[in-house]
This record gives structure tokens, sequence and C-alpha cells, in this order.
């Protein structure tokens, strides 16, 4: 996991806005720095907060 998903991944378990969430997902998407299933499979792995935060935020990317 590169550092940016787990960022991202980390601050959704710890229910950091969600609007700061969106931010990062779609930055880091737009980049290329990483895919939808990286960061979807990462949050999974956190737990049930960050995986809805991080499908709202691709959802909200695309």
């Amino acid at each position: 996991m590169t550092k940016p998903v787990r960022a991202i991944v980390e601050s959704a378990a710890d229910r950091v806005g969600q609007d700061l969430i969106d931010s990062a997902v779609a930055e880091l998407l737009a980049r290329g720095a990483a895919t939808k299933g990286q960061l979807l499979r990462a949050a999974q792995r956190a737990g049930a907060r960050a995986e809805l935060a991080v499908e709202r935020a691709i959802q909200e990317f695309t």
C-alpha cells in the first residue's frame, strides 16, 4: 500500500470529514497515483467505516 492510499484510508477510518476524503481520493485518482481497486482493497482491510467513506468518495469522483 502506498503512503497516499494509507493516509486516506487511515483518515477515513478515523472519521475525518467526508469532504476531505472525497477531495483526497479525487486528487489521487486524477493523478493516476492509485486505482479504485487499490483504494477499495485497502479500505476493506481497514474496516467498514473506511470502506464506506472511500466508496462514497469514488462515486463522487466518477
